[in-house]
């Protein structure tokens, strides 16, 4: 016996960030019971969600991918050492005035077998799961108002260039969705006191997976919050304008939970500084060029 069960949740996000966290294996790992996708997304492809011992829980094919709005692949549990066929997992993401509405539909869930009645109770999981790591706070949130316009911003942000140079930084190319940027650490020319504290770290490898350039609104990217980690955290910079000549810049970092508990707090904290005085260097960039 079959049938489909609908789960809806109402998020204070927008479509595109929930759409990365039902796509990025990093986030889905930490909803989706310590597993995350493996797979290349193409409609038709295959799909697994693997442990971090390496072991593949759950096999299907991709079905659909058409973002930000729907994702869709069958579904067959091995958790138990078998194939158990439980349908196929159709997410759907529909904005609203607040944020949006994610739908998860199970068409073809078997109830009859071990594996589908932990697959009911898992579904309800991950999608109140999700839904909780949208809304929860960042572990660093800052925010700061520049007299420049967001478009000039914009650039200082995704220009790989400008970046590094307040930043204090030095890339090898352009940022691009998807891609990974190389770079290294190069004191920054926008405040003596920064530099200086830099640049014990000059030449140190410094690297950017880009995971979203949303034009004049959200740029988004995973690196290593410390050189003696190897997990990555999740960085945003989202810009508002409050005015002609007038932006609202918010960085926020999440994801050190995942980092060991040694490093943890020490990492938290010292990005927190680290963020608070990057802004400044922004509106520094910012300032000298205005003054050009």
């Amino acid at each position: 016996m079959t049938d489909d069960r609908v789960y809806r949740v109402d998020v204070t996000t927008t479509p595109e960030r929930a759409w990365a966290a039902l796509t990025d294996p990093d986030t889905v790992r930490r909803y989706y019971f310590d597993t995350a996708p493996r797979t290349s997304w193409e409609p038709g492809s295959p799909i697994e969600f693997v442990d971090d011992d390496g072991q593949v829980q759950v096999v299907g094919e991709v079905l659909e991918y058409d973002p930000p709005i729907r994702l869709a692949h069958t579904f067959v549990a091995t958790w138990y050492g078998g194939h158990d066929d439980q349908g196929s997992l159709h997410w759907e993401i529909t904005p609203t005035a607040s944020g949006c509405r994610i739908t998860l539909i199970h068409r073809g869930a078997r109830a009859d077998t071990r594996e589908g009645s932990e697959t009911a109770d898992g579904s309800r999981h991950i999608i109140d799961a999700l839904k909780a790591l949208l809304e929860r706070p960042a572990d660093i949130i800052r925010s700061a108002e520049v007299d420049a316009p967001l478009s000039r911003v914009w650039e200082a942000i995704v220009d790989s260039h400008a970046f590094g140079t307040w930043f204090g930084a030095e890339f090898d190319g352009p940022f691009e969705v998807g891609a990974t940027t190389a770079g290294r650490i190069v004191p920054t020319a926008m405040d003596a006191e920064v530099a200086a504290a830099q640049e014990p770290h000059r030449g140190a490898a410094l690297t950017l997976d880009v995971l979203a350039i949303e034009p004049q609104r959200r740029f988004a990217f995973r690196w290593h919050p410390v050189a003696e980690s190897t997990t990555q955290t999740t960085v945003e910079f989202t810009l508002e304008a409050v005015g002609p000549e007038r932006t609202r810049i918010t960085v926020t970092e999440d994801g050190f939970d995942r980092l060991p508990s040694e490093i943890r707090d020490d990492a938290r904290d010292g990005n927190a500084g680290g963020w608070e005085a990057q802004t400044r260097l922004l509106a520094e960039y910012l300032r000298r060029a205005t003054a050009r």
